[in-house]
C-alpha cells in the first residue's frame, strides 16, 4: 500500500481489503461514461487475479464506498490495428522484440450493487479495492438479516482469495415475504439436485439453531423422477472425506457456513408396488426401506381423465364417466378397481347389440371401457389390479410430521403417471397447510420436483400446471414452498419463475442463454455461464440488487448414482417392504427442523 494513501476521513475502511492493495482506478471516457448503474476502472499493473463475478469497492473522494460486481474485462493496446502489430514483430515473428514499448491496459466494467450512503451516483476517479467479507455482506444488504434470518447457500470467492458466506433471507425463501426456489442448467453439469440437497441441510440446520424459528414445524416432500437421484439421502457422501484439493475446499465451505456435512434422517421413501422385485416396490432402492403405495377408486377417480389425450377422453367420454361413477357409488359389489374393470367388461359384453348405454352412444361407452381397463397395465404397480396381492394403500400424508422427509419415487412411471401422482400429492399438501392450527399440522412444507418442464410447461395448459401456479402464487402466505429444477428455464411457465424469490442458474447452453429470459444479464457473464464448472452458479435473490456468482460444496448425502447397494442390503430387501399402515417408530423422534 502506498504510504501516501489515505481514505477521505477514513470512512468505511472496514469494508475493503487494504492489505491486498489497489486493484485499480476508476475512469470514464467520452465513449464509455460511468453511470448510476455501472462504472469502469483500469487495473493496476500488479493485479493479476480479478475476474468476472468479483466484488470490488470503489472508494470515493468523500470516503463513501460504491460496491460493484465485475461483469466485463477487456484489454486495450495503443495499436491502430492487428496488421500494425504483425509488422512490428518483424512480419509475424512472436519472439521478436518490439522496437518501441506498446502501451497496454486492462479495463473492467462493474455493475453497481449499492453504496454506503445509499445514493445512486456515477463513480468518478475512485480508488478500487477488493471488498472484504464485511464489504460483500454490506453490498448485498445481508447485514440486516444474517443473524436472525440468514440461511447459508454458498460462498463467494473473491479475487483476493477470501471466502464470503452468502445468505438468503428465510422469509423470502419460505415466506411470508416471498418464497419458492428454482434452479436450471444442463443435466449432469449444473449440479441442480446437489444444490437442493445442500440447501435442505442448510435450512434444516437453521431451524435447529435459531431460537425464534426453532418451534416452527417443517416437513419436506421430494419427488424422485429419474434414476436414483434422491433415494439415498440417509447415506453419507464419501466425496467429502476425500484427501483431494477439491474435497478440502468443500470441507472448508461447510466450516465457513457452519453447516454439518451429515446425511439426513427421519427419511421415508414410497414407490409403486412391484411383483417382480424382491422387496415388492418398483424402486431402484431394494434394501427393504421403501414402502409401497397402490391407488384404488377413491384416490384415482378425480384424476383419471388427465391420464388421456383429448382424442381418447373428450366431453362425451367425460359425461359417460360421470354417470359411471354414480352407478359405482350405488353398487356395493364394486369395492375396488378390479371390481370396476369386471363390471365394465361385463357391461360391454351384454350391450354389443344395443346402441346406447345409459343414454350414451355405444362407441362412447366402448372408448371409456377401453381407457379404464388398460390402466392397470399402463400404470403397473400404481393402479390396483388382480395381479397385486396386497391391499391398496395411499402415501400416509396424515402421518407427516415435523422433521420428516418423504421421498416419493415415481421414476418408474411414465410421464402421465408421474404427473397424476404429483398433482394429487400437491393438492393433499395444500389441504394440509390450509387445515393447520397452532397445535396441529405443519407450519411449512417444502416440495421439490426435478424436470419441472414436464409438470409446468410454458407451451401447454394443464390442470397440473394451474395447480403449480396456484401453489407458487398463494404458497408463501399459507406455508407451501415450491422448489423446482429443470434443464431449461425457458421451457417452464413464466409465472412459476416470476413467483420464485430465489433463482439459480448452473451451466447452460449458448442457445438457451440467447433467449429473452436472460436478456438482463451482461453478455460476458452469459459466456461464463456456458462454461461454469460443477459447483458454480449464478444466484438471484429478492434481497440482492444484482445477481452473484457463487460456489457451493458437495451435498451432505451420497449422490444416488454413486451409491452401490451391498449384497447384505439386497438380501435384507428380499423381505417384503413394510406396509405404510404398519410403519411404527419406537419412542420420540429427535427434532430435526
Amino acid at each position: 500500500m502506498n504510504k501516501n494513501f489515505h481514505f477521505a476521513e477514513e470512512k468505511f475502511n472496514e469494508y475493503v481489503n487494504l492489505e491486498w492493495g489497489f486493484v485499480g482506478k476508476g475512469a470514464s471516457t467520452e465513449k464509455h461514461p460511468n453511470t448510476s448503474s455501472y462504472f469502469h476502472f483500469w487495473l493496476s499493473r500488479k493485479e493479476q487475479n480479478l475476474e468476472l463475478g468479483n466484488i470490488v469497492a470503489a472508494v470515493r473522494d468523500d470516503g463513501h464506498i460504491t460496491f460493484g460486481t465485475v461483469v466485463d474485462l477487456r484489454s486495450t493496446m495503443d495499436m491502430p490495428n492487428f496488421l500494425s502489430d504483425y509488422i512490428s514483430h518483424d512480419f509475424g515473428k512472436p519472439d521478436q522484440s518490439l522496437p518501441t514499448d506498446v502501451s497496454e491496459v486492462l479495463v473492467a466494467k462493474a455493475n453497481i450493487i449499492g453504496s454506503t450512503d445509499d445514493k445512486a451516483r456515477p463513480v468518478t476517479r475512485a480508488n478500487i479495492f477488493y471488498a472484504n467479507p464485511a464489504g460483500v455482506r454490506r453490498a448485498f444488504n445481508m447485514e440486516g438479516y444474517i443473524e436472525d434470518r440468514g440461511v447459508p447457500i454458498g460462498v463467494i470467492k473473491n479475487g483476493d482469495g477470501q471466502l464470503t458466506p452468502i445468505y438468503v433471507d428465510i422469509e423470502f425463501l419460505l415466506g411470508p415475504e416471498g418464497a419458492h426456489f428454482n434452479i436450471s442448467g444442463i443435466s449432469g453439469l449444473a449440479t441442480k439436485t446437489s444444490l437442493v440437497e445442500f440447501m435442505l441441510k442448510s435450512v434444516q440446520t437453521f431451524f435447529q439453531r435459531n431460537q425464534e424459528y426453532k418451534k416452527k414445524r417443517i416437513g419436506v416432500v421430494l419427488f424422485n423422477v429419474k434414476g436414483k437421484d434422491l433415494l439415498f439421502l440417509d447415506k453419507a457422501n464419501p466425496e467429502l472425506q476425500e484427501k483431494s484439493s477439491q474435497g478440502e475446499f468443500y470441507r472448508e465451505i461447510y466450516k465457513e457456513l457452519n453447516v454439518p456435512p451429515e446425511p439426513f434422517d427421519q427419511l421415508r421413501i414410497f414407490a409403486p408396488y412391484s411383483s417382480t422385485t424382491s422387496s415388492k416396490v418398483n424402486s431402484l432402492r431394494q434394501d427393504g426401506s421403501v414402502e409401497y403405495f397402490v391407488w384404488d377408486i377413491p384416490e384415482l377417480r378425480k384424476y383419471l381423465p388427465e391420464l388421456f389425450d383429448e382424442d381418447d377422453w373428450d366431453d362425451n367420454v367425460q359425461a359417460a364417466y360421470e354417470d359411471m361413477l354414480d352407478i359405482v357409488d350405488k353398487d356395493e359389489t364394486i369395492k375396488e378397481f378390479p371390481d370396476l374393470v369386471d363390471f365394465l367388461v361385463e357391461e360391454r359384453r351384454v350391450m354389443r347389440d344395443r346402441e346406447h348405454w345409459h343414454g350414451h352412444k355405444r362407441t362412447t361407452f366402448f372408448k371409456l371401457v377401453q381407457n379404464l381397463v388398460t390402466l392397470p397395465e399402463l400404470f403397473k404397480g400404481l393402479v390396483n389390479s388382480r395381479d397385486i396381492p396386497e391391499k391398496p394403500q395411499d402415501i400416509p400424508l396424515d402421518e407427516f410430521k415435523t422433521g420428516d422427509i418423504y421421498v416419493i419415487d415415481i421414476q418408474a412411471l411414465n410421464d402421465r403417471g408421474q404427473q397424476m401422482v404429483f398433482e394429487r400429492v400437491l393438492k393433499r399438501l395444500f389441504e394440509l397447510v390450509e387445515m393447520k392450527t397452532e397445535e396441529e399440522g405443519l407450519d411449512n412444507i417444502i416440495v421439490f420436483v426435478d424436470e419441472l418442464n414436464k409438470f409446468a410447461p410454458a407451451d401447454k395448459s394443464t390442470t397440473l400446471k394451474e395447480s403449480i401456479i396456484h401453489a407458487t402464487a398463494r404458497g408463501r402466505s399459507l406455508g407451501l414452498t415450491f422448489f423446482g429444477a429443470e434443464q431449461f428455464a425457458s421451457m417452464i411457465d413464466k409465472q412459476v419463475t416470476d413467483n420464485s424469490s430465489t433463482i439459480c442458474y448452473g451451466r447452460s447452453g449458448p442457445t438457451e442463454l440467447g433467449l429473452p429470459e436472460y436478456s438482463y444479464l451482461p453478455d460476458e457473464v452469459k459466456k461464463k455461464m456456458a462454461i461454469f464448472p460443477k459447483g458454480t452458479l449464478l444466484l438471484k435473490h429478492a434481497r440482492y440488487s444484482q445477481p452473484v456468482i457463487m460456489q457451493f460444496p458437495y451435498p451432505p448425502c451420497v449422490p444416488g448414482d454413486m451409491y452401490l447397494q451391498s449384497q447384505e442390503e439386497i438380501d435384507r430387501g428380499r423381505k417384503r417392504a413394510p406396509k405404510a399402515a404398519d410403519w411404527k417408530k419406537k419412542g420420540d423422534v429427535k427434532f430435526k427442523f
